[in-house]
């Protein structure tokens, strides 16, 4: 008699593979390998490591050398922020430095000094002193005129230091330009001096460019 084969239900098969799997599980497999405690690595310490390095190396010496010599180019060749030309007439007008407080300002009792929407003029308590001279600095026109003229030199344009060297004075650079945004300038050489309670500005024209 031929015999039937032996058909496993699905039920069979699946409780059976689930049946393995727990004993699986459950097994104590041992250790594979060795073991080590997950830790972050000190951001100092790295830094330090680092650097430690780059002295061993010879390399932070230079690192510094180039840092010091960009500063010195940036220092020696600021940024211009406006390239404003000769002016062609003689130009003046007057400026008013007066400020409106938004807020109360107080002592350091907290007594109230000034209240607040009050219009201040800073030349009521302090006087302007001598007149601001702003002139291109790559212009030997205006070098002269300023080394003849009384008041602090600001470049607009040009190397302070040299500039500075060459005429034996301090020499000051509007950065950003904020000091040729704020009188409005347009041409150069140009002077900011006190009349009263207000500023002078002028450009002042040095006749035609040779």
């Amino acid at each position: 008699m031929k015999e039937k084969p032996i058909v496993l239900k699905e039920s069979f098969v699946f409780f059976s593979v689930l049946f393995f799997m727990s004993h699986a599980s459950s097994r104590d497999l041992g250790v594979q390998g060795p073991l080590f405690a997950i830790e972050e690595e000190n951001l100092l310490a790295v830094v330090q490591r680092k650097l430690n390095s780059l002295a061993q190396s010879g390399k932070i010496t230079e690192l510094n050398t180039n840092l010091q010599k960009k500063m010195k180019e940036r220092a020696e060749n600021p940024v211009v922020a406006h390239h404003l030309p000769r002016a062609f007439k003689n130009r003046s007008w007057l400026f008013d430095p007066s400020i409106l407080t938004k807020e109360a300002i107080h002592d350091h009792k907290g007594n109230i000094v000034v209240r607040a929407r009050t219009r201040m003029n800073p030349l009521d308590y302090l006087n302007w002193g001598v007149p601001l001279l702003l002139i291109d600095g790559t212009d030997k026109e205006q070098i002269e005129w300023a080394s003849k003229t009384s008041g602090n030199w600001v470049l607009i344009k040009g190397n302070p230091f040299k500039i500075g060297d060459e005429n034996t004075r301090w020499v000051y650079f509007d950065q950003g330009g904020i000091i040729v945004r704020k009188f409005r300038l347009k041409h150069l050489p140009a002077r900011i001096s006190q009349k009263e309670k207000r500023l002078l500005v002028e450009e002042i024209f040095l006749g035609d460019v040779k």
